[in-house]
């Protein structure tokens, strides 16, 4: 699993642990607070998992060049002792 995979779990997480107004009895002040930061971490679970999957598309698109370059410019070294 990697960490992408991660956050969109801890998302699904977050969002089990939301409870309604029927469910908050007495408590009900905290209900729309509570909403609140269930959504918040929600949005923010998942702008996780997307900013991680294209930070490693980047990464991979960085190794990828460097691994190209450096096999174009191998056969100038070859021999070469």
């Amino acid at each position: 699993m990697n960490e992408s995979d991660s956050l969109e779990k801890v998302k699904g997480d977050i969002e089990s642990i939301g409870f309604n107004r029927v469910e908050a009895g007495i408590f009900q002040a905290i209900v729309d607070a509570h909403a609140k930061i269930i959504e918040k971490m929600m949005t923010l679970s998942g702008q996780g998992a997307m900013r991680f999957d294209q930070v490693g598309e980047v990464l991979q698109k960085c190794a990828d060049t460097y691994y190209a370059e450096d096999a174009a410019g191998k056969h100038r070294i070859d021999n070469l002792w």
